[in-house]
């Protein structure tokens, strides 16, 4: 499967480092939409040129990663992941807060200046949803319809910036 991807977010967390593709709707292999969260993937990432792409020699490099490394967890003791639509809504929303990207979409499109942080995120989606925490957010009607909107709009701002502009 292979698929163009814009990369949008970089940080590092205390498991290593969380990288953030786009993936154009129709391009996303559905093995991967499909796959919960916290399924393991190898990658093979190359660059793309400002045409879209890949440079005939770093296609023809061999891979150093013929055999894949062990995981950081060992299989067994992994944690099955849960898809987005499994989760409770405060963690969803503590996972959006992490994303520099929603800080950005928070600034922009929900007149919140200067969200610069995870903590400046919470502060916004709180008042937002107008709850006290973030965990109380699906307690009431209002909360869960606030998150959901707001998250159906950072998603679409996301992925299809010409609707949402």
């Amino acid at each position: 499967m292979i698929c163009d991807a814009i990369k949008i977010a970089y940080r590092q967390s205390r498991d290593g480092f969380v990288v953030s593709f786009a993936i154009h709707p129709q391009d996303m292999p559905a093995d991967l939409a499909n796959a919960d969260i916290g399924s393991q993937w190898q990658l093979k990432l190359v660059p793309l040129d400002e045409h879209g792409n890949a440079e005939k020699e770093v296609m023809e490099k061999p891979s150093p990663l013929t055999t894949p490394a062990a995981p950081a967890v060992p299989l067994e003791r992994a944690r099955p992941g849960k898809r987005w639509s499994e989760m409770k809504l405060g963690q969803q929303a503590a996972i959006r807060c992490g994303e520099p990207a929603f800080w950005k979409y928070l600034s922009e499109k929900c007149d919140y200046p200067a969200v610069d942080s995870k903590d400046d995120a919470a502060q916004a989606v709180r008042e937002l949803c107008n709850v006290a925490t973030r965990r109380d957010i699906g307690a009431d009607e209002f909360s869960t319809q606030a998150w959901k909107n707001l998250d159906d709009g950072y998603y679409i701002w996301q992925r299809f910036p010409e609707v949402a502009a």
